[in-house]
């Protein structure tokens, strides 16, 4: 009869093992794992004698290459704990040849494929001869995914559970008959007569056979230097006594008609492999139960997760409009401030135009550029001083309006990157909020989308004079209203200095005009005497003596 083996093994990370470690020593390859970023070359590994990565039609084709593929899968398992791939390890019939085997391997896989819809990587080795190991030995390493390929050709969200719920041994089991049941179609089919059995010695009616152990890869390379183990030991012993009872049992077979005495050691053998048996059981029931405890956490974790995934999604909507709010309100406070500087501006525009054309000022002292003397001050005039204090009020008047908006801005933009690394935590693009009004960015529409893409949105509120430009602003200001103030306090001094110096020099030119004055009316040629005025002597023509009046 020929030999079978069929065992099936998880991968984990919890482990230590890496998925693409794994594949690449199977593989013969060199591959690089980006998880551990680590490189391992297994290019002159001999003995690799076929590979090959079979999946669903419908898989992206970049998956079917196998530094893609594990980095791939070592990016969707997240967990540190994770199930990164589980493996069949198979022997084939020592009967079957190359070509025979291939072919086997391919029918194996394809119904992995198409029961679970996974990937699956494999690969055939050899016998390592020269090392020891048995001629007979070609064996197959078959890795498959914990997921299955969705209708996009990407993996699903969701993973399987047929191995690793409570009907994991029952799975396996089908397995074991299912493979058995290949092997002997394929045996069939080569000519041979030779078949295999997955049951156990106990279901076979052959108890008096004792199972050996797997030895794994470790005792298998311990074996081949010639260091013995424990296992590999027990394992020689117990081939030993295989050999002894089937002997025996075939020497039963051939003298039934003889009475024979089975040996006091046969019984005795028997009975500790009922005492064994029972503990395998018993431990098999422990782990099962051990299972059923961390899929019941993994699955409530995932719940968890779920929830958490969800809240993050709606609170990131909401905020949206939240902050689209109070972004509207600080915008709708900064246009008041700056429309009220603008109407100020334009006053005192006005007032430097007026000034250009009639005369100077300094500090609400006016000074006719005709006469060199005080005029009245427009009551709609404003000074450069007036301006500055003005624009200093508005500043900090906007700062004290807008400082709840501030710091709700901020608090919600806190909460929005907080709820983003959540999403982008599991790749799920970021949701936008369609709000009917104005944005906060000034566009009237009918439908605004609010984009939070966060390597964006600190450019977009420098754009826009956003709240962590405007407390430096109002410092600028405050730093220009202060110098003006002492410098207006300064021309204020000197203005009056100027202002008293020209007083002074109006009053004495004042007082040399009248004093030039004087000294003109004061000269001989225009000084009038007071002389009688000579009487006009009134004659008559005639001679005759003037009437007497």
């Amino acid at each position: 009869m020929s030999l079978y083996h069929l065992s099936v093994k998880a991968i984990s990370r919890g482990d230590g093992r890496s998925a693409v470690a794994c594949a690449a020593y199977r593989s013969g390859e060199k591959l690089t794992c980006d998880y551990y970023e680590k490189t391992q070359d297994y290019t002159k590994k001999s003995g690799v004698e076929f590979t090959n990565i079979y999946a669903p039609p419908n898989t992206n084709p970049e998956l079917l290459d196998r530094q893609t593929l594990w980095n791939t899968v070592e990016k969707v398992e997240r967990r540190k704990d994770a199930v990164l791939a589980r493996e069949f390890e198979i022997a084939f019939p020592c009967e079957l040849n190359a070509e025979q085997r291939k072919q086997l391997l391919d029918e194996l896989c394809q119904k992995l494929v198409e029961k679970y819809g996974v990937v699956v990587d494999a690969a055939i080795h050899a016998p390592h001869t020269e090392s020891g190991s048995d001629a007979r030995n070609y064996h197959a390493h078959i890795m498959f995914t914990t997921r299955a390929i969705n209708e996009h050709g990407e993996f699903s969200a969701k993973k399987y559970r047929d191995f690793s719920r409570d009907n994991g041994t029952q799975e396996v089991c089908d397995w074991r008959e299912d493979f058995a049941g290949l092997c002997n179609k394929h045996l069939e089919q080569a000519g041979f007569d030779q078949r295999v059995d997955h049951r156990s010695y106990e279901d076979q009616n052959k108890d008096y056979l004792e199972p050996t152990t797997h030895e794994g890869p470790a005792v298998t390379a311990m074996r081949r230097r010639g260091i013995d183990t424990e296992i590999s030991l027990n394992n020689d012993e117990i081939k030993l006594r295989n050999a002894d009872a089937i002997e025996l049992h075939e020497q039963i077979i051939k003298g039934l008609d003889q009475e024979i005495i089975v040996p006091q050691y046969i019984n005795d053998r028997i009975n500790e492999l009922e005492n064994e048996l029972r503990l395998t059981e018993a431990e098999e029931h422990e782990l099962l139960a051990e299972f059923a405890s961390l899929d019941q956490a993994e699955e409530q974790l995932q719940t968890q997760q779920t929830q958490a995934i969800d809240y993050a999604y709606d609170q990131f909507i909401e905020l949206q409009y939240e902050y689209a709010q109070y972004a509207q309100n600080y915008h709708h406070l900064e246009n008041i401030k700056n429309k009220a500087i603008a109407d100020k501006q334009r006053e005192r525009d006005k007032s430097v135009k007026y000034m250009q054309k009639n005369g100077y000022e300094n500090d609400q002292l006016f000074i006719s550029a005709v006469y060199s003397s005080q005029v009245m001050q427009p009551d709609w005039f404003v000074s450069e001083s007036d301006m500055s204090a003005f624009k200093h009020a508005q500043h900090k008047a906007f700062k004290d309006s807008a400082k709840d908006d501030l710091q709700q801005i901020s608090r919600i933009y806190s909460e929005l990157e907080r709820h983003s690394k959540v999403l982008n935590d599991h790749d799920i693009d970021l949701p936008t909020a369609t709000v009917e009004k104005s944005s906060f960015l000034g566009l009237v529409k009918k439908e605004v989308e609010l984009d939070f893409n966060w390597r964006d949105l600190d450019a977009k509120m420098e754009e826009t004079g956003e709240y962590r430009q405007i407390l430096e602003e109002i410092s600028a200001e405050q730093s220009k209203h202060d110098a003006q103030m002492r410098s207006d306090a300064l021309d204020r001094s000197l203005l009056n200095q100027w202002s008293n110096d020209l007083e002074k020099d109006n009053k004495a030119r004042r007082e040399q005009e009248n004093a030039n004055k004087q000294h003109i009316q004061n000269k001989p040629e225009n000084i009038v005497q007071n002389r009688p005025v000579p009487k006009k002597e009134i004659r008559n023509d005639d001679d005759s003596p003037s009437p007497g009046f």
